[in-house]
């Protein structure tokens, strides 16, 4: 850049007399000018891209959907809200570092309640796309944890949301919500009676943000998903695994090979949901679901893979026993498997660690958990990068956490 001449001046010969000092305590005191504000969106070193509001943003699918969107140089600010702070979210490295980049904003807000926690979300900041990622996401709690935490609060955000006229709200939902007794599941399938409870909820948040009339939304049900920093998918059967290679027994699941437990990485969802913000038309619909068809036979062979153990499924009379006292035979698998892994991780000096191979009734029933991916394919173009669950895949998952001090050591020797 050019600088532009200065004028030369012939210097007043004529002697200036020197100001007094003004009092401290003067009123006139010359201040600083204030430096203007930069907003948010508008840091230097942010890169161009849309201003993004991630809601339920330090949770499993929402650190890796701002990692992704850091790494990738996709959005020009992201504000994320959550009411736990990133520090208290048992974050990896990975994420902490992502949640450094200086046009991500951490607002810690309560998405359920309103007033003074509605407000800070909605600050009159213009935002281009909303992903909703709200809610409870455990199994077997109460109807009105569900129907507060994911219904109400899905209805609050999305009347602020159609107020402040964002340009698109990407909500998801849940592909485990369908009828699939004998059918895979597709976008038009009939909803399951007695599928998983916070399924069935997730639906009921699809309808209520559907009353919505100027509200641009756009619905994308995931089935299982798993990746680093997953605890509730797939990851409590890789605990299970570890403590099954400790006690040198072989694991044993209920219900047979054939059941589904069909899968989703969690980079090809935070993939799919900016592909739905860019690309899907208003009201659309569609399925999370890689290529693999992951039943409890291909899962059983991977951790058996993974951890060096033998697996195997109980017999007709066993899981005819259980169906018949189902809740003494889940208190007891986790009798078995919880004090074991403490131990387990006692062993390698792991005394801080949020992770456990317990599982509840829903995450051990007797649920096909499938459906067909393919929709948002066909007309969106999207690619899943993961098609496949891999021992690479499910390895990535745990040696994140055995570098992290979280879980132990106790990898099969072909993979260790």
């Amino acid at each position: 850049m050019k600088t532009l001449p200065t004028e030369s001046k012939e210097a007043d010969p004529t002697p200036q007399p020197t100001p007094e000092p003004a009092p401290q305590n003067q009123s006139s005191k010359a201040k600083p000018k204030a430096k203007p504000e930069v907003k948010e969106e508008e840091k230097e070193d942010a890169p161009k891209g849309p201003i993004i509001l991630i809601l339920g943003g330090t949770g499993f699918v929402g650190r890796n959907f701002v990692k992704y969107l850091v790494d990738n140089q996709l959005a020009g600010h992201i504000r994320v809200v959550d009411k736990r702070m990133p520090i208290l979210s048992n974050f990896s490295p990975r994420f902490t570092e992502a949640f450094k980049a200086s046009y991500v904003k951490y607002v810690q807000s309560d998405c359920r309640r309103p007033g003074a926690h509605l407000k800070k979300i909605w600050d009159g900041t213009k935002f281009d796309y909303v992903f909703n990622l709200c809610g409870e996401t455990r199994c077997s709690m109460s109807d009105e944890d569900y129907r507060q935490q994911i219904v109400s609060t899905a209805a609050m955000q999305g009347a602020a949301a159609e107020k402040a006229g964002v340009k698109k709200w990407i909500e998801l939902s849940d592909a485990r919500a369908y009828d699939t007794g004998y059918y895979i599941g597709t976008e038009k399938s009939k909803m399951a009676a007695d599928g998983l409870k916070q399924a069935k909820y997730r639906i009921q948040a699809e309808n209520e943000l559907r009353k919505f009339k100027k509200l641009p939304v756009v619905f994308l049900r995931a089935v299982n998903i798993y990746g680093v920093n997953d605890t509730t998918g797939l990851f409590p059967r890789f605990a299970c695994a570890a403590v099954y290679k400790y006690l040198k027994e072989e694991m044993c699941f209920l219900w047979g090979a054939q059941v589904k437990m069909n899968t989703v990485h969690v980079v090809d969802v935070c993939r799919a949901m900016l592909t739905a913000a860019t690309k899907a038309k208003v009201g659309s619909i569609y399925n999370l679901a890689d290529k693999m068809d992951l039943d409890q036979g291909k899962c059983n062979t991977l951790l058996g893979q993974c951890f060096g153990i033998k697996t195997n499924f109980f017999g007709f009379a066993t899981n005819t026993a259980a169906r018949m006292a189902f809740a003494t035979v889940v208190e007891s698998v986790n009798n078995k498997h919880v004090p074991a892994f403490t131990e387990l991780c006692g062993k390698y000096n792991i005394t801080n660690t949020h992770l456990t191979p317990f599982m509840d009734g829903e995450t051990l029933g007797q649920y096909n958990i499938w459906a067909n991916g393919a929709k948002i394919e066909k007309e969106l173009g999207f690619r899943y990068k993961h098609p496949k669950v891999t021992t690479e895949l499910v390895l990535e998952v745990v040696r994140d956490y055995i570098t992290a001090k979280k879980f132990p050591p106790i990898l099969g020797k072909s993979v260790d």
